[in-house]
């Protein structure tokens, strides 16, 4: 039951990251560019953090097999692979439809469901793993969110409309949560393999989705100051896990 508790409570905090928008609405451009910075740079740091230090370790402790492992985390990299680009080109796009704003929430929302699944997932694992988890995708959501919101209101979405439809999407997550602890038995045998899916996951966005953020136009001191904070971010997920 302690679980069950924790795990939706995890989700319900990573969909409340969706009505992280609201900051736009107030923040200047400046501001909200450096905020940005930081989160992301942080954000990449935690996932790569809990890559490395906590869900290929256990995921390697429960299937002893490297070979296995490897080609699970290969699934969950190219699933991500999938999902992040089927929703970067509906976000890129210059003409504002709003029906391409609501083929980027579906994607989003699809996105949210396979974060739910592995909350609840990691949980029924341990608390431990439960934790970084939740804090890893938490962390990661916050600047996917803003520029979610972000995208909306470029093609047409009004600020409430934007932020509505943006936290139902997020609400995917929890869809994925419970559906997983209501199979628990067989997600729990399953639970394991889920690991390095999701570090397949976690590699595909920290390096292909939120890294090119951080790349673009910078100078070198703004990129060592990003190292530096991404070390942070890693070395909190290292002290985590230990």
């Amino acid at each position: 039951m302690e679980t069950v508790v924790y795990a939706i409570i995890s989700v319900v905090l990573v969909s409340l990251a969706s009505m992280c928008g609201i900051v736009l609405s107030w923040m200047s451009r400046k501001v909200f560019d450096r905020l940005l910075f930081v989160l992301v740079s942080f954000a990449v740091g935690t996932m790569l953090g809990t890559v490395l230090f906590d869900l290929l370790p256990e995921a390697y402790e429960g299937i002893a097999s490297i070979a296995n492992v490897g080609w699970i985390f290969f699934v969950g990299f190219g699933i991500f692979f999938l999902l992040e680009n089927l929703h970067f080109h509906h976000t890129n796009e210059g003409d504002k439809n709003s029906r391409r704003g609501y083929m980027n929430l579906i994607a989003d929302g699809l996105h949210n469901f396979t974060d739910g699944v592995l909350i609840a997932a990691s949980w029924m694992i341990s608390h431990e793993i439960g934790l970084v988890t939740t804090l890893a995708i938490l962390l990661h959501e916050i600047p996917q969110e803003l520029g979610d919101y972000a995208v909306l209101i470029r093609i047409g979405f009004a600020q409430r409309k934007a932020l509505v439809f943006n936290f139902l999407s997020s609400l995917m997550a929890l869809c994925g949560c419970l559906l997983t602890l209501l199979f628990a038995e067989t997600m729990r045998a399953m639970s394991v393999y889920l690991l390095p899916f999701a570090a397949g996951g976690f590699v595909y966005l920290s390096l292909f989705a939120l890294l090119p953020m951080l790349l673009r136009g910078q100078h070198f001191s703004r990129n060592v100051l990003q190292l530096l904070i991404m070390l942070c971010g890693m070395g909190m997920m290292y002290v985590l896990a230990e």
